[in-house]
């Protein structure tokens, strides 16, 4: 296909990379006399008339920090986006070659985070953030990429419903909610914390134990970031988006941090050949361009050129929206049961006494609490997940799956002194008879004030993963009262998912 005129304006030259969603190819515009880059996106009639609808939205986005579409053009039945040919590297190369300082990464954090703001200045939502689609240039600059798939704010469904990719795509896009601003603004924590520490935040062995990981868990706390940066990026992944940071606050502090010192250029050290981030290897005859002697090679890097993201859809199976009795089995649960509704005030009183009214703690999560003196000093909490299919893996399969990553995980982790004082961690036992399957683990925190003693139970039911946990802030370490009142709690929750009552949770 190479030297094939596109509207009889954009020559095609070089096949860059090819992947899930299309290929990718460095071309000629013969009109105006510059290199671009032109994407080849796959699909059906109503696919190319939707990616074309969207791309030319995107284009409206007018930014120095945004890898620009300037056309969208029909050939062969197919639609080619065609857009600016970024001469550059991708953040993953750069991370691969390890950490990034912290004022590098507010430097182009600033610059990613000034793209999404104008983005969302025009009603557009990027939804893919992450180092593969952060290119930075020569001296530097960093360039959002990837704006071709982003979608309008309207509520509406959109090809990029379905893109995402692991670890860097939001906890309410997991769980099929509406997403906003402050979702891009949470990948681009990720985005940053992968460059800082020089992994992702949530860096598993499975594609569903990252996005598992997303949902009930936190990011280890980052040891090379630095107080500041380290505390924003908490911050900006946190799981509820009301608790992130507001752009500005975020603008603030990268500004303090990106001015702590100079530097020259994020792209100076020598990156080895290889194809674009995420395509397949070059066919047969092409080659790469050969470095020259006394200077490090100019790679370029496609505006679009993660083929595998996703235009197509062709991204985690974890953000797929699939419809009722389409596709894989959904299991019982299409969304996860409101975790104040698992036990009633009646139950939790029977359990430990007198109790509070519950109150949503996390936007999955429902605590009970025991008060002493007007101070919360004992508390059981519930916390829910429903997993989705995993491409053609049932939700339930995906869900037993997603189960014994977290009880490796859990039993994997260790004790040892930490900033709030000393932790002894019992191993994780199986609990029969609880749900489909459940296990459990208690410890215990010595610190210089007060003591915590935490009892925790997991259980699964279809496709519906819970989390019981018992606190006592008192001394003492665990009791076996501890272990039953726990035991008691999720027995009482896995009932009432297997068989609820008149006021009980439903499944989907």
């Amino acid at each position: 296909m190479t030297g094939r005129t596109l509207a009889g304006r954009y020559r095609l030259v070089e096949r860059l990379g090819e992947g899930g969603a299309g290929t990718v190819w460095r071309a000629h515009d013969e009109t105006l006399r510059r290199d671009v880059a032109v994407k080849e996106l796959r699909g059906g009639a109503g696919f190319a008339e939707r990616a074309i609808a969207e791309a030319r939205a995107a284009a409206r986005v007018n930014h120095p920090a945004i890898v620009m579409v300037h056309d969208v053009v029909t050939h062969g039945g197919l639609p080619w986006i065609v857009m600016d040919l970024i001469d550059g590297v991708s953040l993953d190369r750069l991370i691969e070659q390890g950490p990034i300082p912290a004022p590098r990464v507010a430097a182009i954090g600033l610059r990613v985070l000034a793209a999404l703001e104008a983005a969302h200045a025009h009603g557009m939502l990027h939804r893919d953030v992450k180092p593969g689609n952060v290119l930075v240039e020569r001296d530097g600059t960093a360039v959002l990429a990837d704006f071709g798939i982003a979608a309008p704010m309207t509520g509406e469904q959109s090809l990029a419903d379905r893109a995402g990719s692991a670890g860097y795509t939001a906890p309410e896009r997991l769980r099929e909610e509406p997403a906003g601003p402050q979702s891009d603004l949470w990948a681009l924590g990720a985005t940053l914390y992968a460059a800082v520490e020089g992994h992702a935040p949530f860096r598993r062995d499975h594609p569903a134990a990252v996005a598992a990981a997303v949902l009930m868990h936190d990011p280890p706390a980052p040891v090379l970031a630095g107080p500041e940066l380290g505390g924003l990026l908490l911050a900006m992944l946190a799981k509820d988006p009301a608790r992130r940071p507001a752009p500005a606050a975020v603008r603030q502090v990268l500004d303090r941090i990106a001015a702590t010192t100079s530097y020259r250029s994020v792209a100076t050290a020598p990156v080895a050949p290889a194809v674009p981030h995420g395509a397949l290897p070059a066919p047969h005859g092409v080659r790469p361009v050969p470095a020259r002697a006394g200077r490090r090679r100019r790679l370029r890097v496609a505006a679009a050129v993660v083929a595998v993201s996703a235009v197509a859809g062709a991204a985690i199976a974890w953000s797929t929206v699939v419809s009722p009795g389409d596709g894989p089995d959904r299991g019982r649960f299409a969304a996860a049961p409101e975790a104040c509704d698992l036990l009633t005030v009646e139950q939790v009183r029977e359990l430990v006494g007198q109790v509070t009214d519950p109150r949503m703690t996390k936007v999955d999560e429902c605590t009970w609490n025991y008060l002493k003196r007007g101070v919360p000093y004992r508390w059981i909490s519930v916390q829910t997940q429903a997993v989705p299919p995993h491409g053609e893996t049932p939700a339930p399969e995906a869900a037993r799956l997603l189960f014994e990553d977290m009880r490796r995980e859990t039993d994997s982790e260790a004790g040892g002194d930490t900033a709030f004082g000393r932790q002894t961690r019992s191993r994780v036992r199986a609990l029969p008879g609880v749900g489909e399957e459940a296990f459990a683990r208690d410890y215990v925190r010595e610190g210089t004030n007060i003591s915590r003693t935490v009892c925790s139970v997991w259980l699964r039911v279809s496709n519906l993963i819970v989390r019981v946990e018992w606190t006592r802030a008192e001394d003492g370490g665990v009791r076996p009262a501890d272990q039953r009142t726990v035991l008691r709690a999720a027995e009482r929750v896995a009932a009432g998912l297997v068989t609820p009552g008149p006021s009980g949770p439903s499944g989907g």
